[in-house]
């Protein structure tokens, strides 16, 4: 089956405002503002019709619509090696358009500290290039997608280069291509042009070497490698405190919570590495440290379900998408949950 991650961030708060995805093209970074991000998959068969506008590699039907394939590295000065059948492609959105973009992987969703954003005047009259973000060791450069929509409506200057002989015509990636194509075309069969700005989003997650999911209503924020402080306590639930901007937040260990056992990151790793989801209600405000951070998905209500159960009290449903088993949270269980609400977690 394809594997396809739905993003549908059209609703995201303000507050996810600086909430980007970077990814690989070479040897550099780029990032685009989640909320920009339809969907990520591998790279399906594309048609290439004998008239097509030499800034565009290919053309794809998406959800009924016909829409253009570019690779950025031809606007980049990056230059252009071959695909394969590893290669993703990121649908995204503009206010006025959907196009896709050819890249080499998907790195990590990150939110950008203001503070190591650098702007300055890029040559060249495209402008695709917004900004930079100084990370630790890495500079991220940040798409302006408005821009790469005015070259798609403008055009360039001829590329010199049979974009058709980019794309691996070995018999077994043809077939693996021709097999994404027709998985995209069938499940778009099962679903309305309406259900693009879908709200069934989720966040996506492992605990040792399973795959969870939480509804994104509950999320604030992602945080990696934020030192967590131990504190005198006998939960053992409790991981400790973080500090966030200027308060103290208690840390929830998830796996310990909810009862999973243990083989993941050692108490070391947890100290010095970690991932945590912070999560607000009306009565706290909490992290929840998980082993990893993935991306952000959609579920169809419907599939969700289909698939329910309580053989935990925290656990709403167990389903498989894209070969992937997720398990899915009962978060209103989880947030109710009397423990929740011991004075001072002590």
């Amino acid at each position: 089956m394809m594997n396809v991650t739905k993003f549908y961030n059209n609703d995201f708060s303000d507050e996810n405002e600086n909430l980007y995805l970077y990814f690989n093209l070479g040897d550099s970074k780029y990032g685009i503002k989640v909320q920009q991000i339809v969907e990520i998959m591998k790279v399906p068969l594309l048609d290439y019709p004998q008239k097509l506008a030499n800034n565009v590699v290919g053309l794809l039907n998406y959800n009924n619509f016909t829409i253009n394939i570019l690779d950025l590295r031809f606007y980049l000065d990056i230059k252009v090696t071959p695909y394969s059948i590893s290669n993703q492609l990121l649908i995204v959105k503009t206010d006025e358009s959907i196009f896709g973009l050819i890249i080499d992987g998907v790195e990590d969703i990150i939110n950008l500290d203001q503070s190591k954003v650098e702007y300055f005047q890029f040559a060249g009259e495209d402008k695709i290039i917004d900004f930079l973000y100084k990370g630790e060791g890495e500079t991220i450069s940040v798409i302006n997608l408005s821009a790469v929509e005015d070259v798609i409506k403008r055009g360039v200057e001829s590329i010199d280069i049979d974009i058709p002989s980019l794309f691996p015509h070995d018999d077994s990636s043809r077939y693996k291509l021709v097999q994404r194509n027709q998985a995209l075309l069938a499940k778009f069969e099962l679903s309305s042009v309406a259900n693009i700005f879908s709200h069934d989003k989720f966040i996506s997650f492992s605990l040792n070497d399973s795959l969870y999911c939480m509804n994104l209503e509950y999320v604030k924020e992602f945080l990696k490698n934020s030192l967590i402080t131990q504190i005198p306590c006998n939960l053992d639930y409790i991981a400790g405190v973080i500090t966030q901007r200027g308060d103290f937040v208690t840390v929830i260990d998830l796996k310990k919570f909810i009862g999973v056992s243990e083989n993941g990151p050692s108490s070391e790793d947890i100290q010095n590495k970690n991932s945590i989801i912070t999560i607000e209600t009306e009565d706290f405000k909490i992290g929840i440290l998980v082993d990893k951070i993935f991306s952000i998905i959609e579920i169809p209500e419907e599939m969700i379900n289909m698939h329910s159960y309580k053989q935990s009290k925290f656990i709403f449903s167990e389903l498989i998408l894209e070969d992937k088993l997720y398990t899915i949270l009962d978060m209103k269980n989880i947030l109710s949950d009397e423990r929740f609400f011991v004075e001072d977690f002590s």
